[in-house]
């Protein structure tokens, strides 16, 4: 009981110290992410942040040659190894929104089986841009290190 109250203690106060960015997920299996699969990611609509486009160049640039987008009513192009989907959440301060939190589930795109999933909350103290904060969670699903 005391070791819980403890930990509940120490969550509480790095969350209230400001800089927080927690992450959990991992990277996809190797074999998966490593024989340069067609991705598809599942557009929102509206993406008023341009975040498709920013997830889609941080897989190219992750190394996947092939990545395309729509939303989910749009037939899927032929070839699909792998589905993206993504949720993300938005905080506005006084200057400006910032991503506040993004998961990204990869799934298969026949059975639907979810084979991978990472995501990453930021409390936006640390000053990190939406698309530096996409790139860390891409990484972090394609094991990349930081």
């Amino acid at each position: 009981m005391r070791r819980a109250l403890h930990g509940a203690i120490l969550v509480v106060g790095i969350l209230l110290s400001g800089c927080v960015q927690i992450q959990f997920g991992g990277p996809l299996r190797a074999d998966l992410r490593g024989n340069d699969p067609h991705i598809h990611i599942i557009r929102h609509a509206p993406d008023e942040h341009q975040l498709t486009e920013l997830i889609a160049h941080f897989l190219e640039q992750s190394g996947v040659s092939t990545v395309t987008s729509g939303s989910r009513e749009e037939a899927r192009p032929d070839g699909i190894d792998l589905e993206l989907s993504y949720e993300d959440h938005w905080k506005r301060d006084l200057y400006s929104y910032y991503l506040l939190f993004l998961r990204l589930d990869v799934r298969d795109p026949e059975t639907g089986s979810l084979l991978g999933s990472t995501a990453a909350f930021n409390d936006g103290a640390t000053g990190m841009s939406a698309g530096d904060f996409a790139e860390q969670v891409v990484g972090l699903l394609m094991g990349i290190d930081p």
